[in-house]
């Protein structure tokens, strides 16, 4: 199930209940790990990274990566297209919820 979920082949397939982060997370240093670990370009907007990709199945692939990378980068949410995974110790960081914001499918957003 792992590698279908970080491929973006099963949608909102992971979900991860973490404290808040104790440092603020670098964008600048999130643009760099996603360019290292995916070769692809993004850009800052204020304390978002934005990720814009060719398909919906990269998009999730890209976003799961965000919340499995949450704990290091210092991730509050991470969203994909009209979907958003926001951080808690509370069951809901388990889940993916409708976001209030939607974005093109091909767009992740990743807040810190």
């Amino acid at each position: 199930m792992t590698a279908s979920v970080l491929s973006g082949h099963s949608p909102a397939g992971i979900g991860c209940r973490l404290d808040d982060p104790t440092t603020a997370g670098d964008p600048a240093a999130l643009v760099a790990l996603i360019k290292a670990d995916h070769d692809l370009d993004a850009r800052v907007e204020g304390r978002s990274v934005v990720i814009d990709v060719a398909d919906a199945r990269q998009a999730w692939a890209i976003g799961s990566w965000g919340v499995a990378r949450a704990v290091d980068t210092g991730a509050r949410s991470v969203q994909v297209g009209d979907k958003q995974w926001s951080r808690s110790r509370a069951s809901s960081a388990l889940t993916w919820s409708t976001s209030s914001t939607p974005q093109p499918q091909t767009r992740v957003v990743l807040t810190l």
